[in-house]
């Protein structure tokens, strides 16, 4: 699968986005799941995995999930740079969605 994002540097990646059949799927270290945004994940026990989904408005998304019985992660934030915005929410059954949206500009 071709990757079509790696951060920060492909030699030690992070962060791996790859393309499967025009679906993109991403992987983080729990290194920089932890200290971007200090989510307490830990491998090999507890939340290892979730879902992402590109919205177009993180906050709005993020309370009509907790109205919908989600818990809160992480509230909105902004990313480090500035081109992200994203949340984290856990949905009804436990399992952790981040909702993520490109900042313009």
């Amino acid at each position: 699968m071709p990757r079509v994002f790696v951060s920060p540097d492909p030699a030690a990646p992070e962060k791996i986005e790859v393309d499967a059949a025009g679906v993109r799927i991403g992987f983080d270290s729990v290194q920089a799941a932890n200290r971007i945004a200090g989510l307490g994940v830990a491998a090999g026990g507890g939340r290892s995995a979730e879902v992402a989904l590109w919205v177009r408005d993180v906050d709005a998304l993020y309370e009509r999930a907790l109205r919908a019985g989600g818990r809160s992660v992480r509230a909105p934030m902004d990313a480090p740079d500035g081109r992200l915005r994203y949340a984290w929410v856990l949905g009804p059954e436990g399992h952790q969605i981040r909702l993520l949206q490109k900042r313009h500009g």
